[in-house]
């Protein structure tokens, strides 16, 4: 090879000083601080970055090329042949225009001549300098499309400031969108609707069975507002809790019927409405509401017990359309609420609800059907000359068979309503309190209606001694004990309440009129037996009294024909005609003879 000049290698040594390790890999160090510094991370951007082989150079008749520079090997790591080193990125574009600018400052290299070689071109291997601008850039796109395609297509390259190709490799793969990953994370949300379903039938159970007291107080005080005054007073008085129905609520139910005449039928949408009450599902509602049906039965006007018993037996033949059931019926009365709490009043509940139902249809009032006395009972007719109604005997108003059955019942059921264990508290006693007061009521009405049927020395005319005789019975061997056992019982349980009872039964039989009573009934057994022998006779004294009245008739008969022989001359004169005038004439008379006489009569009596 040619001798290089002195002055040529002073130039190159300058060169190298000039651009010193710029852009080789011992700068990377260098290069790696400073983007520590910055926080830079190149791997993330550059994660497979290939070294590209040397551009293949001419050869020339088998003469090798110009020597290795010194220093090249050791910085280079390869000699010539050796891969080109990794080459620098650059971020700032004033660093390759003061690269290109250096660049002209540079003569072309003369081509090495013989075996001893120059310095290899810049670019072509090795160190390398800096490409000329233009073949330079041609060959750096060329190589970095070769790169690129060494990299088995995971990335190209491309051109950036200054000519100079950035080579970017396969990355990690890409992440997905912001709307994919909200959708992902709404799908693995979404729970399954199995899971939801049974959670939600859960939770609407258990907010069922904690706002139902709240929920059922709420409506009934919204409906309340919205509704008459009757309404809201049931309302009130039916409320479920521990507290009894309040008086003033049945002082202002029961006043109605005192107010309204009895021509007007008032039960019929009162019975409804309690009725309704009666169905719900809590058992002190239940109770309240037949509670109040009792005091109407006991305390309500007279003018409309009758029409209280008898539109409570027409419902409880009729079927509620509502619940497809009759009314008052105990299957749906006794239903409703299961829990612990409520089963130990149901017992209770049943033998009540018996009691006032029976109540309500038999008796009105405080059993105003024995105790009234029929013989005050007003006359009918209004006019002046009409007659006043005979008197009915006391048992056909008060004493009845069919009463005496109904009172057995009533004392029966009224016994039963005694509390027991665990059966105790303010509703429950209020209504054994109504009980009670019932049976002292019942013992009043039967001994007033006894001792008014038995007062003068017996049974009153037209009275049945053997009906008088089975009350008296009833009445002293298990009217009057069995209701004074009940009060007794009853009566400690209903102190601790406030609640107290007579000590006292009211009004009593006499023993001497009870045994008066009782032999009535053996007496009248006596006197039927002679009566029935009579009986047994009559037929052949009738016969014997039929042919006696014969013979008197014929023997009468021969005496008046000649009477009636005397006077025929009387008879022909007179007209025909004239014969039936006489007649009716003297039955006129006749009859206004007694109406005056009845007149007379009366008039008499009223000036009297």
């Amino acid at each position: 090879p040619a001798p290089t000049s002195r002055r040529r290698a002073e130039e190159e040594e300058e060169d190298e000083d000039d651009f010193g390790d710029f852009g080789f890999p011992d700068d990377e160090e260098d290069e790696e601080e400073e983007e520590a510094d910055e926080g830079y991370d190149s791997d993330a951007r550059y994660d497979e970055e290939e070294d590209l082989p040397p551009p293949p150079r001419p050869s020339r008749g088998g003469r090798g090329g110009p020597p290795p520079r010194k220093g090249a090997g050791s910085r280079s790591g390869g000699g010539r042949g050796g891969p080109p080193p990794r080459r620098p990125r650059y971020e700032e574009e004033d660093e390759y225009d003061a690269y290109d600018a250096e660049e002209d400052e540079y003569e072309e290299r003369r081509p090495s001549r013989g075996g001893r070689g120059g310095p290899p071109p810049r670019g072509s291997g090795g160190r390398g300098g800096p490409p000329p601008r233009g073949s330079g850039r041609g060959g750096r796109q060329s190589g970095g499309s070769r790169r690129g395609g060494g990299g088995g297509g995971g990335g190209g390259g491309r051109r950036g400031p200054g000519g100079r190709v950035v080579v970017r490799g396969r990355g990690p793969p890409p992440q997905p969108g912001a709307f994919t990953r909200g959708l992902t994370a709404i799908r693995s949300s979404i729970p399954d609707p199995t899971a939801v379903k049974d959670a939600a039938v859960a939770a609407a159970a258990a907010a069922r069975e904690t706002t139902s007291k709240l929920s059922s107080n709420v409506y009934r005080e919204v409906k309340g507002l919205t509704s008459s005054e009757l309404e809201q007073v049931m309302l009130k008085a039916t409320k479920p809790g521990d507290t009894p129905v309040k008086g003033k609520h049945v002082e202002r139910l029961v006043g109605v019927t005192y107010q309204i005449s009895g021509r007007y039928d008032i039960y019929d949408a009162v019975l409804r409405k309690l009725w309704a009450k009666m169905t719900e599902k809590d058992w002190r509602t239940k109770t309240k509401a037949l509670y109040i049906l009792h005091r109407f039965s006991s305390d309500g006007a007279p003018d409309h017990q009758a029409a209280l018993k008898a539109r409570l037996r027409e419902l409880r033949r009729t079927r509620d359309p509502k619940r497809k059931e009759k009314y008052f019926n105990s299957k749906q009365l006794l239903g409703g609420d299961a829990s612990v709490e409520s089963a130990k009043y149901r017992a209770f509940l049943a033998r009540y609800a018996h009691y006032v139902l029976l109540r309500a249809q038999c008796f009105g009032g405080m059993f105003s059907e024995i105790s009234e006395d029929p013989s005050k009972s007003p006359n009918s007719g209004g006019k002046k000359g009409g007659r006043s109604p005979p008197r009915k005997p006391a048992t056909s108003a008060a004493l009845r068979p069919e009463h005496l059955e109904a009172a057995q019942m009533i004392l029966k059921s009224g016994c039963a309503c005694v509390l027991k264990d665990g059966e105790a508290c303010e509703n429950t006693a209020s209504c054994v309190e109504r009980v009670a007061a019932d049976l002292v009521g019942l013992v009043g009405a039967v001994a007033a209606a006894l001792n008014r049927s038995l007062k003068n020395d017996g049974p009153n005319d037209g009275s049945d001694p053997a009906v008088v005789a089975q009350w008296c019975e009833f009445y002293s061997d298990e009217l009057l004990p069995r209701a004074r056992r009940m009060i007794k019982e009853t009566s400690p349980q209903l102190d601790a309440y406030g609640l107290f009872l007579p000590s006292r039964m009211g009004a009593s039989v006499p023993q001497e009129l009870l045994q008066r009573g009782l032999k009535g009934a053996e007496v009248e057994e006596e006197e039927e037996e002679p009566a029935a022998e009579e009986e047994e006779e009559s037929p052949e004294a009738e016969a014997d009294e039929e042919e006696e009245e014969e013979e008197k008739v014929k023997a009468a008969a021969p005496a008046r024909a000649p009477k009636k022989a005397e006077e025929p001359a009387p008879k022909k004169k007179a007209p025909a005609p004239r014969k039936p005038e006489p007649e009716p004439e003297e039955e006129e008379e006749d009859e206004y003879d007694e109406y005056e006489y009845e007149e007379e009569e009366y008039y008499d009596d009223e000036d009297a």
